[in-house]
């Protein structure tokens, strides 16, 4: 019977060609439309449980998280042992913040189906959601257990692994990013540097990730030096980063990543080279600066503490951007001058903020990543969220402030209001999930106290 969206209302007895149908547009997208099929699909067979677990499904998808858990509930009572449902449940509770209804759930379907993969993969993920990173690290581990290629599950383990500060292990893991689809790999059936002397090999090392994260590794080529000399060392960067970081020492040559790859013996990616050094906690090459910058003045008050700010980061992870009107109260501290450095669609907050006198904008004076490093030179103190500004900062060994949210990217490890990769960096986190107005408190009291030292040396 071939089954359309018209006469679904008068099935008799073809429910699995209606559910099928129903399933069809909602992988194709159509979600108005599968879900118009499952409602009239139930309507008819209130006990069709593929059907209400369906309609769960579309009703996560539309946003509709309370009709989700209502309709996955439904389907378990019709399905007792439906994995797909009690999983979906899971992870849909997890969503809403019903931390303890969700591992309840987990717990429940790994008991019955022990040899779940996205069980554990996805308990896992709540697990390290509530900061239990040793539980989510032994869930991943019976993941790989279940399958040994799981890369998402290997790519998960080296984070938490890294977090916790576990590093010899957690670079190996880091390694599987690798065959994580959508992960550049820049000459195929080009060998691998394995950290040996070039001995006259040219050497191109990659950029594989985001602006910071090449900041944060670029020190590895002074750690290398010694085994770098010897041959020729092209770094094939982000085009913003490009006029910044030419004529770096120890390098022959910056390219941006837009340009097509020049020939070389061996690559390595510049996020593989800790790694490769054997670097631990103890051990991170922590000396700053590493980066340095010809001067471009700007002019800015002689007689105020000159603060720059950055409140948002990557639309990739909203919970590391802070609200600019968050920090409106800066603009109340006596001979405390603020200048914005954002850059990107959080700046648009600047005309949307009836108080948004209390910053100077000069995004004007930033065409890429140069022009905002000779800007911290010219700044007593900067305060960003995790974004890449705090990499430049600390690179420069420039005063930063970092704002992190309640899970922090691993580099920031655990516990700690210090960086070991950056001596000149304090770290000021979010004490539960969303908590900027704590972050803010702890921020101004310090800058208040910042302010009054200021004050006796000026």
């Amino acid at each position: 019977m071939n089954v359309s969206s018209e006469n679904v209302m008068h099935l008799d007895g073809s429910s699995d060609d209606a559910y099928a149908l129903a399933r069809r547009q909602y992988e194709s997208g159509k979600l108005s439309q599968a879900a118009w099929i499952c409602q009239r699909l139930l309507s008819y067979f209130p006990s069709h449980g593929p059907g209400m677990q369906l309609f769960g499904a579309i009703a996560c998808r539309n946003g509709q998280f309370d009709v989700a858990v209502d309709c996955f509930r439904r389907a378990l009572v019709i399905m007792p042992d439906a994995s797909a449902a009690r999983s979906n449940l899971a992870t849909t509770l997890k969503n809403r913040g019903r931390l303890g209804d969700a591992e309840q759930q987990f717990r429940v379907l790994l008991a019955s189906h022990p040899n779940l993969l996205a069980g554990y993969y996805n308990f896992a993920s709540l697990l390290q959601h509530c900061h239990r990173f040793d539980s989510a690290i032994a869930m991943y581990r019976r993941a790989i257990v279940i399958d040994t290629h799981c890369v998402d599950a290997h790519w998960n383990l080296a984070l938490n692994l890294l977090r916790i500060g576990q590093f010899a292990e957690g670079w190996a893991e880091y390694e599987w990013r690798w065959q994580r689809p959508g992960t550049p790999v820049e000459h195929r059936g080009v060998s691998a540097w394995t950290g040996e002397a070039l001995d006259g090999k040219t050497l191109l090392l990659t950029c594989e990730q985001g602006l910071g994260d090449t900041l944060q590794f670029l020190r590895y080529v002074r750690v290398f030096d010694d085994r770098l000399r010897s041959g020729t060392v092209i770094l094939r960067c982000q085009a913003e980063l490009v006029s910044l970081l030419d004529g770096y020492p120890g390098i022959s040559q910056v390219m941006a990543t837009c340009e097509p790859p020049p020939p070389c013996d061996v690559q390595a990616s510049l996020m593989s080279l800790p790694g490769l050094w054997g670097t631990t906690t103890s051990s991170i090459p922590c000396e700053v600066p590493y980066l340095h910058v010809p001067s471009r003045r700007v002019a800015m008050p002689k007689r105020s503490m000159r603060v720059g700010l950055v409140w948002g980061s990557s639309p990739t992870d909203p919970s590391r951007s802070c609200p600019l009107s968050a920090l409106t109260w800066m603009g109340a501290i006596r001979d405390l001058k603020v200048f914005s450095l954002q850059k990107g669609p959080h700046q648009g907050q600047l005309s949307s903020i009836a108080d948004a006198g209390f910053i100077t904008d000069l995004s004007h004076k930033i065409n890429d990543m140069a022009d905002t490093a000779a800007l911290l030179q010219d700044l007593d103190l900067v305060v960003t969220v995790d974004t890449s500004v705090a990499h430049l900062a600390g690179a420069l060994g420039r005063p930063v402030w970092i704002l992190l949210p309640h899970l922090a990217d691993w580099r920031w490890l655990l516990d700690r209001d210090d960086s070991p990769w950056y001596p000149t960096a304090r770290l000021f986190r979010q004490a539960s999930p969303g908590d900027w107005e704590g972050v803010m408190r702890r921020l101004e009291e310090a800058l208040v106290q910042h302010m009054q030292a200021w004050r006796q040396r000026v």
